[in-house]
């Protein structure tokens, strides 16, 4: 279970939040705020893996924030989200270990994908638009690749069965395999090689 923390003050953001991370399974939003003014006491209380945290509150910027979390609980994972993304802050935020720096404009199911990578161990920074590339991008627009089924055939690329895609993903196996078959039925006219697309 992935343990999460919001520090938000933008209201109608975090109940947006809340409501998706309440339909996951393998996610809990631990608690909310609103300002980082008690970071040791949270840390302390909730021990979250991942740490949700808006660049611009009203008395402390994130990377300031973002400092004294590592200070603390440098094993803490965290994301930071704003509505620009801004590349002039990409050196400071990893020099602090900052996990994630991504754009508010996120879809949902993009936003779920960064939580779990990072949860991982991987560093995702950028905007919308820098974390698809451009085959990405025609695996959805000219193939019609759902969101979903993008993320399956990367991990079919990966040489992932449909059992361990199913774990990664918390589906069942049913699932992942009908995906699967979706996946080739849409790539059948346009790519001859289909190796890898059934178990």
């Amino acid at each position: 279970m992935i343990k999460l923390v919001n520090i938000d003050n933008h209201r109608l953001f975090s109940d947006g939040l809340h409501a998706l991370l309440a339909s996951e399974t393998d996610m809990v939003l631990l608690q909310r705020y609103s300002d980082g003014n008690h970071i040791r006491g949270m840390l302390n209380q909730h021990e979250p893996d991942i740490i949700l945290l808006d660049m611009y509150l009203n008395e402390r910027s994130g990377i300031s924030i973002a400092k004294e979390i590592k200070q603390i609980r440098p094993q803490a994972k965290i994301i930071i989200l704003s509505l620009e993304v801004n590349q002039a802050f990409f050196a400071e935020l990893k020099a602090i270990g900052v996990e994630g720096y991504i754009s508010k404009e996120l879809d949902a199911e993009d936003l779920i994908s960064v939580i779990r990578q990072v949860f991982e161990g991987k560093s995702i920074y950028g905007d919308e638009k820098t974390l698809h590339s451009t085959s990405e991008s025609i695996m959805k627009n000219d193939f019609g690749l759902t969101d979903r089924e993008l993320e399956i055939y990367k991990l079919i690329k990966e040489g992932k069965s449909s059992q361990e895609i199913a774990e990664i993903l918390h589906r069942s196996v049913m699932t992942i395999r009908t995906h699967r078959k979706n996946i080739r039925q849409k790539l059948k006219s346009r790519i001859r090689n289909h190796d890898g697309l059934f178990d």
